[in-house]
């Protein structure tokens, strides 16, 4: 190998040593700016709710009734994300109100109040808040 060929070949290792971090750091910061919705949990009848649920009897730390269930979903959104995810109440139970827990995302609905209650499946959309990244969940009241 000549000296010169050596000296480009060591270049090129050097450039894509001094690279590769970039790369790996770009890809990094790209996955994790994909919002993240997590899944769907209930809190059972019988159980404290978490939260007030406007427009219905149900507040912070009250028993939920034996026909009423909470379901729920927390979701990431990093400045400018939107993610968009459903609430469902499961067959034989429907909607009855929402309520975002505070300093979150903000949540918007898919539909009007009055297109939502008495439905099984509410449609969600989660937009990031500008400057940083909001972690947050949604809460949905479920009764039969």
């Amino acid at each position: 190998m000549t000296t010169t060929k050596i000296r480009s070949t060591l270049t090129t290792i050097a450039l894509a040593a001094a690279v590769a971090p970039g790369v790996a750091a770009a890809a990094q910061a790209g996955a994790a700016q994909a919002p993240e919705v997590g899944k769907q949990q209930t809190i059972a009848a019988g159980k404290a709710s978490p939260i007030d649920i406007p427009g219905t009897s149900v507040k912070k730390g009250t028993t939920l009734k034996k026909n009423q269930k909470i379901v729920f979903r927390t979701v990431e959104v990093q400045p400018g994300d939107t993610a968009r995810f459903t609430l469902s109440c499961g067959s034989g139970s429907v909607h009855r109100g929402l309520a975002p827990s505070e300093g979150g995302p903000i949540f918007n609905l898919a539909q009007k109040r009055s297109d939502y209650v008495g439905t099984r499946v509410v449609k969600l959309r989660a937009d990031g808040k500008a400057g940083r990244n909001t972690r947050g969940t949604m809460y949905a009241l479920c009764s039969r």
